[in-house]
């Protein structure tokens, strides 16, 4: 199965050189996906996987040292405007962006052969 991996790099190559501010840039703008526009390095101080709340957080906190190079990972796609949009989220199930998990069969889950959908996002933030 193949993820599209959203990239953003923070830390010492993340927002100090001219380079990384150019990416930061066009990322920020869409003219280019992280990916797109920053080369990636050989090695990280710290590789973070998944960008969710407390991932990306946490980027943010060890990014705040200078000397550290931090990567973070996230296995979604880019936001969508339907996640920016209240209740528009629900319209984002059983797509790329949903994990489109299931219960286990419940009793109280009468729908669907007594599984549940459990619609998790998968995207940065």
């Amino acid at each position: 199965m193949m993820f599209s991996i959203a990239l953003i790099f923070l830390g010492s190559i993340g927002f100090s050189s001219p380079k990384s501010d150019s990416c930061r840039t066009k990322a920020e703008r869409g003219d280019e996906s992280w990916t797109d526009a920053c080369a990636l390095r050989d090695s990280y101080d710290f590789i973070i996987i998944g960008g969710g709340t407390a991932g990306s957080i946490l980027a943010n906190r060890l990014s705040e040292v200078p000397q550290w190079s931090v990567l973070l990972l996230e296995a979604g796609k880019d936001e969508t405007y339907e996640s920016k949009i209240p209740f528009f989220p629900l319209l984002l199930e059983k797509t790329s962006m949903d994990w489109n998990y299931t219960t286990t069969r419940q009793k109280i889950c009468k729908s669907v052969g007594g599984f549940c959908k459990y619609p998790r996002g998968r995207a940065l933030g």
